[in-house]
């Protein structure tokens, strides 16, 4: 279990990425002021041949929970828009099993 506590100033955006592969799921606590975490296929696709449009949107509200996992771990990418407010989060990522990771590099 990896654990990360991040503190976001307004205005700290946090750009396009999937955690490395070295974890499995992620989870996210999300604390103090409201978020937006953003999703798209990874990789990128254009609008045209995505029939979602090639984005989601989750908000992220105060004292609230999130988990990647599955596809949405694998398969999308996420990033984390600029907040207007000071906002904390706190990340928990299960170890990958043994093997697991060779093909999501």
């Amino acid at each position: 279990m990896h654990a990360l506590i991040a503190k976001y100033a307004p205005g700290t955006p946090l750009g396009w990425h999937r955690d490395v592969p070295d974890f499995e799921d992620v989870v996210g606590v999300s604390l103090a002021g409201e978020g937006q975490l953003e999703f798209r296929r990874y990789p990128p696709r254009s609008m045209r041949s995505d029939p979602l449009g090639g984005r989601l949107r989750l908000t992220l509200a105060p004292r609230s929970i999130y988990r990647i996992t599955g596809p949405a771990r694998w398969e999308w990418q996420h990033a984390l828009l600029p907040s207007e407010t000071l906002r904390y989060s706190i990340t928990l990522r299960t170890a990958c099993r043994p093997g697991a990771a060779g093909d999501r590099r």
